[in-house]
C-alpha cells in the first residue's frame, strides 16, 4: 500500500500539480489538508497520513521575526494567518504522532519557526549588500537571476544524498549543487532539534534536517525541487517517501 502524505495547499484550496506529480512518482499517495485555524479538522485528516509535506507560499506574520521593525513590515507580502495556524497544527500533530515531514521554501521556514527558530524578514534589507545577487530584488531592465549554487555538508544526511547526484561537484569540504531560487526571506536563528545541511555563498541556510535520535526524520529545503528536473529533485522526494516507509 502506498504511504499517504497530507499536503498543505499552496494555491488557495489546492496543491499545484508539480508537487503532486513528484510525490506520486516517488511512490506516495498525496491528499490535500484543510487550511483552517482549528486543530480538529487537521487532526482528523492526518489520522490517515503517514507523512506531512509543507510547500511554498507567502510570508509569515510579525511573530516569526527577531527585532521586527516598521521597515521590515513593509517587505511582507502574501500573509495568510489561517495557513500559519494549519501549518502549526500539522507540525504539532506530526511531532506528537512521530510522522516524517518535508518542508519546501515557506514550509522549510515553517519548520524552523515551529522549532523555536526565527526568520529574516527580507534578505537584502538584513544583509545590506553582503547578499549574493540572486538574493537581491530585481531592478528594472535586469535579467532574471533565479538560480545559484548551494554548498551541502557531506556529513549530513542531505549532504550525503546530494553527493550521489549527477549535478553534484565536490568543492573543498562541501558538495556544490545548482538550484533554483524564489525567496526574499530566509532562516534566522535555527530552531531546536534542527541542523543546517546547506548554505548559499552569502551564508543563507538553504537546507535543514532534524538532528539524529530526535524521532521521525524531518528535513526541508529553501529552493523548489518540485520545479527542478534532475536527480537531486527526484532523490529528495524519494528520501521523504522511503523514510515514511521505513519509519
Amino acid at each position: 500500500m502506498k504511504p499517504k502524505v497530507g499536503v498543505i495547499p499552496n494555491r488557495k484550496d489546492r496543491v499545484t500539480d508539480d508537487i503532486l506529480a513528484k510525490l506520486k512518482n516517488a511512490g506516495a499517495e498525496p491528499f490535500v489538508l484543510p487550511v483552517t485555524e482549528f486543530r480538529e479538522p487537521i487532526a482528523k485528516a492526518l489520522r490517515s497520513a503517514q507523512g506531512v509535506l509543507l510547500p511554498g507560499g507567502g510570508d509569515f506574520s510579525e511573530g516569526a521575526y527577531e527585532n521586527f521593525t516598521p521597515e521590515k513590515r513593509e517587505t511582507l507580502r502574501g500573509i495568510n494567518r489561517n495557513r500559519e495556524a494549519a501549518e502549526w497544527h500539522a507540525l504539532d500533530l506530526a511531532r506528537e504522532k512521530n510522522k516524517p515531514v518535508f518542508g519546501i521554501c515557506r514550509g522549510f521556514q515553517a519548520m524552523n519557526v515551529h522549532a523555536g527558530g526565527t526568520l529574516i524578514a527580507d534578505i537584502a534589507l538584513e544583509l545590506q549588500g553582503r547578499e549574493i545577487p540572486e538574493h537581491r530584488p530585481k531592478k528594472p531592465g535586469e535579467p532574471e537571476r533565479s538560480d545559484h549554487d548551494v554548498l551541502f555538508d557531506p556529513e549530513t544526511r542531505l549532504g550525503r544524498l546530494a553527493a550521489l547526484t549527477s549535478c553534484a561537484v565536490r568543492q573543498n569540504d562541501k558538495v556544490r549543487v545548482h538550484v533554483n531560487n524564489s525567496h526574499h526571506q530566509a532562516l534566522g536563528k535555527l530552531g531546536g532539534g534542527l541542523r543546517a545541511a546547506a548554505w548559499a555563498a552569502d551564508g543563507i541556510v538553504e537546507a535543514i534536517e532534524s538532528v539524529p535520535d530526535t524521532g521521525a526524520f524531518w528535513f526541508g529545503v529553501q529552493f523548489h525541487p518540485e520545479r527542478m528536473d534532475n536527480d537531486l529533485s527526484r532523490k529528495l522526494f524519494e528520501l521523504f517517501v522511503k523514510n515514511i516507509e521505513q519509519h
